[in-house]
């Protein structure tokens, strides 16, 4: 099985070799970090949907849930020293130094044992910090005002298509039995560490992107002081506390809390690792509603940033909105009221509507960061980061102890509260953010 790994990661790597012939440098460098996040995520993302339900059938209990929650701890707290960290490595190598923590985390599980995944995990979230404000650099940096909304698309795509390739392979590798041995655990572990490496690899593709020259009054290049790792912080701080920044949080933590449902709890619920379900539910059915989570992801990142351009961006909330709160009482009165016999084609429905509001609030979130804070992109991704791990981290901690009903219940009240705050923000009366002088 562990040529499936090294078949798609051959095929990824060799697919970039049209791609080398393309005058676009930019266009290049946006499809090719894209192709790396695919592959990366892919490994991630699907390990992460399985971690709790195969840990728990090694019988270490709740550590997926613990080593989840100490991810996006540990990954809230280092986005306020990721700027620093990528201003003096630069993006390339600060996405290569992340991709290769995510690796580390996933050979953890080659051979569990407690302190390696939960040190990894640490490292891990230091890693993600990286990483994401290294892409959030790159991507700016090969993108002006006509390709924004392009270069972005694309690099969504693929990143999306990363939780619908990963659960097809996760679908086709695991047995349709109802319990996975460790052996095939560790061969599962295996194929997902070689594409994740392979990821880290297709990064060594990517081309350096000169700066822009920011000229003074007499028209000569302007070279601008690097921050200390204090003044980075403190920049970040500042605009952390400005009223548009702090009303937009609210909607940024439910996509955290949000994220870590479709993620963690509800995957692992359908996989019925305490046997309170129907036989039907079972670990493979993990991937298949990650396919299906996936494929609406691929289908709302593609059309929402179009609704958005047109009608604008709170209603791509409102949309989301709609999905997420018919989807939170579906699944409570499918898998929770006791009114009807649980469905699994109910519960795949579920699915494409927890994947479709998601992708409608990230969209919204990304557009108006982007547009709200074009000198100050850095940090205002680092704060959106910050929010987004705190409270998935949050919720990860929170999802085997606290009962399924509960987690709908606050899942649904933070999506308004967040959703009414967005659209304050958005509203065209909004007089804009003005930086302040750090």
């Amino acid at each position: 099985m562990g040529c499936l790994g090294n078949a798609i990661t051959n095929a990824l790597v060799n697919g970039l070799g049209f791609l080398c012939f393309t005058r676009d440098i930019k266009l290049y460098n946006v499809v090719v970090h894209g192709l790396a996040f695919m592959c990366i995520f892919m490994a991630f993302q699907t390990a992460s949907s399985f971690n709790s339900t195969l840990l728990t059938n090694m019988g270490f209990g709740d550590l997926g849930y613990n080593s989840l929650a100490v991810i996006y701890a540990v990954f809230s707290v280092a986005n306020f020293i990721s700027p620093f960290i990528v201003d003096l490595t630069g993006p390339r190598v600060g996405m290569a130094l992340g991709g290769s923590l995510y690796c580390l985390f996933i050979a953890a599980f080659l051979k569990p044992m407690a302190w390696s995944i939960m040190a990894s995990s640490a490292l891990l979230g230091i890693g993600a910090a990286v990483l994401w404000t290294a892409q959030g650099s790159y991507v700016t940096l090969n993108s002006d005002e006509n390709t924004r909304g392009r270069n972005s698309g694309i690099f969504w795509a693929l990143l999306q298509s990363s939780i619908l390739i990963g659960n097809l392979m996760a679908y086709f590798v695991l047995p349709d039995s109802g319990k996975v041995s460790d052996d095939e655990a560790h061969q599962f572990y295996m194929i997902l560490f070689f594409v994740g490496c392979g990821g880290v690899f297709i990064l060594l593709f990517t081309r350096a992107t000169p700066r822009p020259v920011i000229e003074d009054l007499d028209g000569k290049p302007k070279s601008e002081p690097r921050l200390t790792l204090w003044e980075s912080i403190r920049s970040t701080f500042l605009l952390l506390i400005t009223p548009e920044m702090l009303q937009l949080s609210f909607l940024i933590m439910y996509s955290g809390l949000e994220n870590s449902f479709w993620a963690g709890k509800y995957p692992t619920t359908l996989g019925n690792s305490d046997n309170s379900l129907p036989s039907e539910f079972k670990p493979r059915v993990i991937a298949l509603s990650g396919i299906i989570l996936g494929c609406s992801q691929i289908i709302g990142g593609t059309l929402m940033g179009r609704v958005a351009d047109r009608f604008g961006k709170s209603w791509v909330v409102m949309i989301g909105l709609a999905c997420h709160m018919i989807s939170f009482y579906a699944i409570f009165i499918n898998l929770k009221s006791g009114y009807m016999e649980p469905s699994l084609g109910l519960a795949l429905v579920c699915s494409f509507g927890l994947g479709l509001g998601d992708s409608c609030v990230n969209t919204a979130l990304y557009a108006i960061l982007s547009k709200k804070y074009v000198n100050q992109s850095l940090q205002a991704f680092a704060i959106f980061k910050c929010f987004q791990s705190a409270l998935a981290g949050a919720a990860f901690g929170y999802s085997d102890p606290l009962a399924l009903e509960y987690q709908l219940l606050l899942l649904a009240i933070s999506a308004i509260v967040g959703a009414l705050f967005f659209a304050r923000v958005d509203a065209p009366s909004s007089a804009g953010y003005v930086p302040l002088n750090s």
